[in-house]
């Protein structure tokens, strides 16, 4: 037996039930939209070399966003040795490695 939907079903006296197949179309739903480039919080200024400290920054985030791997925030640390970067301010400008 078939209906309009393309599923056919059958008796199987072996296994003593209905089995049924589908070989109609498959909806996959529409195709997913790319996501907008989202502009990254923290921002350069003054060149490549130095970073203005923005609101939720860590130095982790700066080293994982800037230098590629979150822990080469103690490098940060190096490259600014007269600033205490315990407590990072919001606009505040260090130099990156």
């Amino acid at each position: 037996m078939k209906n309009q939907k393309g599923i056919k079903c059958a008796y199987n006296p072996e296994r003593g039930a209905m089995e049924c197949t589908y070989d109609g179309p498959i909806y996959k739903g529409p195709k997913p939209k790319k996501p907008a480039k989202k502009k990254p919080k923290s921002s350069f200024s003054a060149g490549p070399s130095t970073y203005v400290i923005q609101d939720g920054d860590s130095l982790w985030r700066i080293a994982e966003q800037k230098l590629g791997n979150g822990l080469r925030h103690a490098e940060i640390k190096l490259a600014n040795p007269n600033v205490n970067l315990d407590v990072l301010k919001v606009g505040m400008e260090i130099r990156l490695p």
